[in-house]
């Protein structure tokens, strides 16, 4: 890391190259720049998306003022420090579904550490493999006043057939990786933001005409993906929309619509079977409930900021050295 420099601000304005790559001009007038070559587009679409919606961009640029690294900041709240097996920290914050990681051989771990204990807000930035590099005091934004919609209504009965087209409304929504054009669902970025995605999901299947339901399951969760580069994740907890199934017979059972999981509906066993903790803690709640506190997003703001910031970080995982998922290594690795 000698003579790097390391630069959390926002963005003034930007200045692709025909050549490829292109350059950012910082608040100050400072420029920074983007290397030409296959990533290039990605990242300058990056920039732009944080320009345009006026949030932090963490740089890293060598002595020539060359972009080395490019990564997404983000205000959160500090709920605990665990220290794990590898004598590493992992840091709980809200919101977020999984753990981020405090690694002691991070040159910087005592002043890093130092900040992640203080009380409040901080803004903070990890790689894609979710290690902490940056924290920094943060002003958590103020709630906006809005109004609670009407509580939510027994959840609707519906046939196979329509549960399976609930499943393709939402699924066909999945973002290319490329590209991630709104408003489409970041499903091949399961990292984190869970919440954030099923909101949005009740959100569709409600204007469908459809009550649906969620079920969240807390504990240590493990589980498989072609779409992270390691080809597992780690869970604090997961939530998806549930809808009950009617039979034939007239009997109903719980079926779950977890695109970032499954590619079709599936019983709330075999959904929770796949998170290989049989002793997490299952939560069922109306599908206003936001976030696994109990708190509700009625005009869905917080959805629409959590989506943006989903979107850039699938766009940043696509630029990097292992491209745009989902992973030919993950599926075909043996069981």
């Amino acid at each position: 890391m000698a003579n790097i420099r390391k630069i959390v601000t926002r963005i003034g304005s930007l200045e692709p190259s025909g050549r490829g790559g292109g350059k950012v001009v910082l608040p100050g007038g400072q420029e920074a720049l983007i290397p030409g070559g296959a990533a290039s587009v990605l990242l300058l679409r990056i920039l732009d998306n944080l320009r345009r919606t006026r949030r932090p961009v963490y740089l890293e640029l060598d002595a020539a003022s060359r972009v080395r690294r490019l990564l997404l900041p983000r205000i959160v709240t500090v709920l605990g420090l665990d220290e794990i097996p590898s004598g590493d920290l992992a840091v709980r914050v809200e919101p977020s579904n999984l753990p981020h990681i405090l690694r002691r051989s991070n040159p910087e771990f005592g002043v890093l550490r130092k900040a992640l204990a203080k009380p409040g807000a901080v803004l903070l930035t990890e790689t894609d493999a979710h290690e902490i590099v940056d924290v920094r005091p943060a002003r958590k934004p103020a709630s906006k006043a809005v109004s609670s919609r009407k509580r939510a209504k027994a959840a609707s009965a519906v046939t196979m057939a329509q549960a399976r087209t609930l499943f393709d409304l939402v699924a066909t929504a999945s973002c290319d990786p490329m590209t991630v054009p709104p408003p489409c669902i970041p499903f091949l970025y399961p990292d984190d933001g869970c919440w954030v995605r099923a909101h949005e999901m009740c959100r569709r299947i409600v204007a469908a005409g459809v009550e649906p339901a969620k079920i969240w399951l807390s504990g240590g969760l493990n589980v498989t993906t072609p779409n992270n580069p390691n080809c597992k994740l780690f869970w604090y907890y997961h939530v998806a929309p549930t809808v009950q199934v009617a039979s034939s017979s007239g009997s109903e059972k719980l079926y779950v619509l977890d695109p970032s999981m499954f590619d079709e509906p599936v019983t709330d066993q075999v959904w929770m079977a796949a998170m290989n903790n049989p002793n997490a803690a299952v939560k069922r709640t109306p599908w206003t409930q936001y976030n696994l506190g109990g708190g509700e997003d009625p005009d869905f703001s917080q959805t629409e900021d959590g989506l943006i910031w989903l979107r850039d970080s699938l766009l940043l995982r696509s630029a990097g050295p292992d491209g745009p998922p989902p992973y030919a290594h993950c599926l075909t690795a043996a069981p």
